[in-house]
């Protein structure tokens, strides 16, 4: 039972850490997919590379809003570079741990009427994912980094979390130096409605960590509370 509680409390501090009151800089939608490694026995194994693309949906009024034209481009995502380098698996919840190395994510501004609407296609990767999400021009992209996949396989929901360090694009310059290093990267995944080939549903956040910021406690942390 003790083990139950502690699972159950954990989760709901991975949430709500995702859903923390930090300033948010933009806010994104999409799917995730996985491609396994030739070793690979389980979803995100070790070995196994992570990805996620879709669409940005909102920005900032202040740092990034007042530069952008969602009326003339369409602006993408994509997340990649990712391996599994760690993980965990007990009782349907699974931890996945990836290594910093080569790992970024960017936002890309494509004009709608010249530029190449974001297509997902079927089956990852494919023909149109994610070349008609990465074919426009880089409007901001960063390093990721402590990046930890959390997931839930009997409630068919989880968490993705980590940091970006902004170090490209077109706008760029619109965020001071000094904030432009340990932006908080996160979201949820999950939901019934994916195309083929695709892992999960995700929305998630760029934000500014507040001075306070909600704890987010991973599977690993967890494990240590059953030493004790």
């Amino acid at each position: 039972m003790r083990r139950t509680c502690l699972i159950a409390l954990g989760w709901i501090a991975v949430l709500a850490g995702v859903a923390s009151a930090d300033t948010q800089l933009l806010s994104f939608s999409g799917f995730d997919y996985h491609l396994a490694s030739p070793a690979s026995t389980h979803y995100l194994d070790v070995g196994d590379s992570y990805f996620s693309l879709g669409f940005v949906t909102s920005f900032d009024p202040t740092l990034l809003g007042p530069h952008v034209d969602t009326g003339f481009n369409e602006y993408t995502y994509f997340l990649n570079g990712l391996t599994v380098t760690v993980t965990f698996y007990s009782g349907g919840l699974l931890e996945a741990d990836f290594g910093n190395a080569g790992a970024r994510a960017r936002f890309y501004e494509d004009p709608l009427a010249s530029g190449t609407h974001g297509d997902y296609g079927v089956a990852p990767e494919n023909a149109t994912a994610p070349a008609t999400f990465t074919d426009g021009q880089i409007a901001l992209g960063g390093q990721i980094t402590n990046f930890v996949v959390a997931y839930n396989f009997g409630g068919d929901q989880g968490t993705f979390s980590g940091s970006i360090d902004f170090d490209e694009g077109s706008d760029l310059a619109f965020i001071p130096p000094g904030m432009r290093g340990g932006w908080a990267f996160g979201g949820i995944a999950g939901g019934p409605l994916v195309p083929q080939g695709y892992d999960h549903q995700v929305t998630g956040q760029c934000q500014v960590p507040s001075a306070t910021p909600v704890a987010h406690i991973t599977w690993g942390a967890i494990k240590s509370l059953y030493r004790r």
